[in-house]
């Protein structure tokens, strides 16, 4: 269904006015009952164009990717650290089967490595997410 460092395009990610809009999310954990994921932004929103894990830079937290080269994903982008809630696994699969979500690519696992870091310690992170970030960090062997 999906793996850790998959991105996906949701086509109807839904914001808080009650609109929804073509958005891209990066997954960050998996178990059994859950996905952790984190919104992947071109948008700055005060943060600079530096590599790496921005937790008290700008306006929001996040973890500049630089330009990650997937699908349409062709320019400068951040994964956005704010608070963004698991998704149910059988929410996900059925969105899934009504191409609610398009998978874009993997992002590599330096990359990943790093923005999993960064993501644990990010404020709004939840324990149960932490948990899941240190078993994906296990598990790709992360330094």
């Amino acid at each position: 269904m999906t793996a850790v460092g998959d991105v996906w395009r949701d086509e109807r990610f839904l914001l808080r006015d009650g609109r929804e809009i073509p958005h891209y999310i990066l997954i960050l954990g998996v178990d059994k009952s859950y996905i952790t994921a984190r919104l992947f932004t071109t948008q700055p929103h005060g943060r600079p164009e530096t590599l790496g894990c921005q937790l008290t830079v700008g306006t929001r937290p996040g973890h500049f990717v630089g330009v990650p080269n997937l699908g349409r994903m062709q320019k400068p982008s951040w994964v956005d650290l704010g608070i963004f809630d698991d998704i149910d696994v059988f929410d996900f699969a059925r969105d899934l089967s009504r191409a609610r979500y398009t998978r874009m690519g993997q992002l590599d696992q330096a990359r990943l490595c790093a923005v999993l870091m960064c993501a644990i310690q990010a404020l709004d992170t939840t324990q149960r997410q932490e948990a899941r970030m240190y078993a994906a960090r296990a598990a790709l062997g992360c330094q």
